[in-house]
């Protein structure tokens, strides 16, 4: 009996406003039958020269596939490269009803990024709210202290980085 391979953690949904926005590596990424089960019709891939999107044809006829050439080095500027092709990506795969794959190689640190920085610019929710959330589900994320860094900037600029009332009110009716 073939040993199946471990794709890793699981997919990582963000935050209930936008339940869409999935999260993972590689492996996840080529699971046609759990991207079919989430309703995922769109696949990012943030490490094409790394991870090679599916070639069946069978595939393309529910799921696009785009990618943006991130790099997961300390130099590279991932938000001022990447965020304006990614959400533009996202954006047109919500309009049609679909969810969405974001993935890089291992599901942590370009994928995770371009994920948190969507959603800080589109519900800006407190970044460490966000980070806690996304980390219980994939521990292993945002290792690369640069785009930690990065994802601090965007947040500040953003107003995120200090929790609101409104962010108090959320978390006691989690809690309850």
């Amino acid at each position: 009996m073939a040993r199946q391979r471990d794709p890793g953690p699981s997919l990582m949904p963000f935050s209930d406003s936008i339940t869409r926005l999935f999260v993972g590596n590689g492996a996840q990424a080529m699971d046609v039958k759990t991207l079919k089960r989430l309703n995922i019709g769109a696949v990012l891939n943030c490490a094409p020269n790394v991870c090679k999107d599916p070639v069946k044809k069978d595939h393309m006829k529910f799921i696009s596939y785009a990618t943006v050439d991130a790099h997961d080095d300390s130099t590279f500027s991932i938000l001022s490269t990447c965020l304006d092709d990614a959400t533009s990506f996202i954006d047109a795969a919500h309009a049609r009803g679909k969810g969405v794959l974001v993935h890089c190689m291992a599901g942590s640190n370009r994928s995770a990024t371009l994920g948190m920085a969507y959603i800080l610019s589109r519900d800006k929710p407190n970044l460490f709210d966000l980070f806690e959330e996304a980390s219980m589900v994939r521990p292993s994320i945002l290792q690369n202290q640069s785009f930690q860094l990065q994802l601090c900037q965007l947040a500040k600029g953003l107003n995120c980085l200090t929790r609101r009332e409104s962010d108090n009110v959320r978390n006691k009716k989690k809690v309850k």
